[in-house]
């Protein structure tokens, strides 16, 4: 029931765009956040730019990418750069509880939205900046996406194989850092206004967000001068790791051990128990020197099986295994279909659509997805139920160009 959801009554004014900010909304809006989407026409979210689309036919409002990190969202289309544009987001925020930008430093100060300007049309406002860089130093005002700020925080110097180039991972992993801490940060934030009346302003530097995640490596240059190599699929602290190839095209199937129990039983699964004595396998030390010849070995027996029957064969044992999954297999994934993750829900422009349902469970106050807004679609609500708008006003604003 929508009355359960937890986040009821939370208003939020989104103003961020692309993933970090967009998703850490998200979440909230999948709880009940009333969370109401800044866009233009002349500049709408970039993300509703890229595909995936349906049948390869682009549009706004169909992407695969901006349908999945907008869920639970309204939609409001201004213009920005006209007073009158500015003087409504103002009156809207006036009404609400939190501001969400993913801007450089600069973009909020430009339109007098800084929190120093927020706090003077709501005292008691919560204000999260989530620039690339921070508000304050001498990058400021850069911007980044997640494959720049893998670069820097260190994470694609530290991906890839021995020999080869640094990749960095495909998906763009700080945006989900990111939109985590984020919300969190809201949660936070939110509990300590209930308690003390008091809004705050909260700032999250995506590039000192991404490097905290590798703290070890760099521990490891303070301590003994030492740069991480790049490893690959292979472990420091676990052997055998890898992806191993198993039967068909391209199906793999990823395994770790980190304890001798695993590896006995991992043996054992094998049809191999003696191999768990001999001297270069007994030890972990050992296993991890001659990982190469010991990954060879066991891929002759994955090979001989699908990686549906290597994943089942070992987890039985209570060894750690899982299919490398594609699309496909994730759509088809049983595990996934018996929790009610995906769920179907109707699209205005692409028909039926498959979303994701909230990965957080609650008990008592389970939260539930929406499709995303169109580009706009709750224009007109918000600015006559939210603001207040006669029609006579919301139609001398479209016809000066301010909201359609």
């Amino acid at each position: 029931m929508e009355t359960a959801l937890p986040l009821k009554g939370l208003r939020i004014v989104d103003f961020t765009h692309v993933a970090s900010g967009p998703v850490a909304t998200k979440l909230l809006a999948d709880f009940g956040a009333e969370v109401i989407k800044i866009e233009s026409r002349k500049r709408p979210d970039l993300i509703r730019g890229v595909g995936p689309f349906r049948s390869n036919r682009p549009g706004l409002n169909s992407g695969g990418m901006y349908n999945s990190w907008n869920t639970s969202k309204l939609s409001l289309t201004l213009d920005l750069s006209n007073p009158k544009g500015l003087a409504l987001v103002r009156k809207l925020i006036s009404l609400s509880d939190v501001v969400i930008d993913n801007f450089s430093a600069r973009v909020m100060k430009k339109w007098g939205l800084a929190y120093e300007d927020l706090v003077q049309i709501k005292p008691d406002i919560i204000a999260l900046n989530l620039p690339s860089h921070g508000i304050i130093g001498p990058h400021k005002d850069y911007v980044s996406f997640g494959a720049e700020l893998m670069g820097l925080s260190g994470i694609t110097y530290i991906t890839g194989f021995p020999e080869g180039l640094p990749t960095g991972p495909d998906v763009n992993y700080p945006d989900y850092i990111i939109c985590y801490l984020s919300a969190f940060a809201i949660l936070a934030a939110l509990r300590y206004r209930k308690k003390t009346g008091k809004g705050q302003h909260i700032e999250l530097s995506q590039f000192e967000t991404t490097t905290s995640v590798i703290g070890s490596f760099i521990m490891d240059f303070i301590l003994n001068q030492r740069l991480p190599v790049r490893r690959g699929n292979s472990s420091p602290v676990a052997a055998p790791h890898g992806i191993y190839r198993c039967r068909g095209e391209d199906r793999w199937c990823a395994i770790t051990v980190s304890s001798e129990a695993q590896w006995k039983a991992l043996c054992s699964a094998m049809g191999k128990p003696e191999m768990a004595q001999v001297p270069r396998f007994r030890t972990f030390l050992a296993r991890l020197k001659n990982a190469t010849s010991l990954d060879s070995i066991i891929e002759q027996w994955t090979m001989e099986r699908s990686a549906e029957e290597v994943m089942e064969a070992l987890q039985k044992k209570g060894i750690p295994a899982g299919v490398v999954q594609n699309g496909q297999d994730l759509l088809q994934d049983l595990h996934l279909k018996e929790r009610g993750h995906y769920v179907e829900l109707s699209h205005p422009e692409e028909g039926r659509m498959l979303y994701q349902n909230p990965t957080i469970i609650l008990s008592r106050t389970p939260g539930r997805v929406r499709r995303a807004p169109l580009l706009g679609e709750y224009s007109d609500y918000i600015l006559k139920e939210i603001l207040g708008l006669t029609d006579k006003e919301r139609e001398d604003l479209k016809k000066e160009g301010i909201y359609n």
